[in-house]
């Protein structure tokens, strides 16, 4: 009996995406920074930028085409791109888990693959969504965590602290920015 797309997706194994049944739906992760997840809550769908305007990745030579779409992971790639945002932008990130019908998928163009499903075996594990998905819930939520450069900094400047009021001032700065989400670029 031969597997399909879905079942083999749902049993956690990725590698299943080389099957080319495009008319089944498919298991794919997206991720976003909390701020935009309020919006797709509200909304009840994850929309394209194009429809939002909002953009994560800020790709100058992005086209209105890549803007109508929704980009998407594989379940083992998904935690690295989440860690990836709260780097680049701090603040907690959710992963949301979308079932989609293999028709409206097309490859990830940084991919260089000819179609979505070898653009999920490529290094990125990625491919696009044409148009707004309505079918999603949320699969992990990361919690803000400084990133390590930051904790770094934060470390630094409180081992060289001249006074323990100044250590208390600095961990009440870093405890502030970990509870408020705030990335670096945010306090300065």
């Amino acid at each position: 009996m031969e597997t399909t797309m879905l079942e083999a997706i749902e049993r956690g194994d990725d590698s299943s995406c080389r099957v080319k049944a495009e008319n089944e739906d498919v298991v794919l992760y997206h991720v976003t920074l909390a701020k935009r997840f309020a919006e797709i809550a509200r909304q009840g769908a994850i929309k394209p930028s194009v429809e939002t305007g909002a953009r994560t990745w800020r790709n100058p030579s992005e086209s209105g085409e890549e803007r109508n779409k929704i980009y998407l992971a594989t379940r083992e790639m998904a935690p690295k791109i989440a860690e990836k945002l709260q780097d680049e932008y701090g603040g907690s990130v959710y992963i949301l888990e979308v079932r989609v019908n293999g028709t409206n998928l097309v490859p990830d163009e940084d991919t260089g693959a000819e179609n979505w499903t070898d653009s999920l075996d490529t290094y990125f594990q990625s491919c696009a969504h044409y148009g707004s998905i309505d079918n999603f819930d949320v699969a992990d939520k990361l919690d803000f965590d400084l990133p390590r450069d930051e904790r770094s900094r934060f470390a630094h400047r409180t081992l060289h602290a001249d006074s323990q009021e100044e250590r208390d001032r600095i961990m009440a700065e870093y405890d502030t920015m970990v509870d408020e989400g705030r990335s670096k670029e945010e306090v300065r």
